[in-house]
């Protein structure tokens, strides 16, 4: 399914990370949202503002900013490949998860939809079905 050492982010339904079928340690709730809500965002850059308004619900405390930044360096080292390349990056002004959109479960999921939604109005339901 996928290449050895490559990432699968599961959105739909419980959140989770694995590297080659291993779940990776992706430590506490806030910590956890963090990547959930970088890995919703795949690709994109979020500022370390936005992440904090985010993961406390729009009422950060003061030392938000640099927790946020703490967490991204430990989920930094968890995500880490075994050839040591980082898929979670610091770019101005914040943080990107930088895999194939692909390896995220719920891009997979509406591009089979959007293939099922073609294969439909090509008069193929039984297709669309698969």
């Amino acid at each position: 399914m996928f290449e050895k050492g490559t990432m699968d982010f599961r959105l739909l339904g419980p959140f989770g990370a694995e590297r080659d079928g291993s779940a990776v340690p992706l430590g506490g709730r806030r910590q956890r949202a963090v990547l959930a809500l970088l890995t919703m965002h795949v690709g994109e850059v979020l500022s370390a503002d936005r992440i904090a308004e985010e993961i406390w619900a729009g009422d950060p405390p003061p030392s938000a900013t640099r927790t946020v930044h703490s967490y991204v360096s430990r989920l930094r080292s968890s995500l880490r490949g075994t050839d040591g390349t980082d898929v979670l990056v610091r770019r101005d002004p914040g943080y990107v998860l930088t895999v194939d959109p692909s390896s995220v479960d719920a891009v997979r999921f509406e591009h089979l939809v959007d293939q099922a939604v073609v294969t439909l109005g090509a008069g193929d339901p039984e297709a669309a079905n698969r």
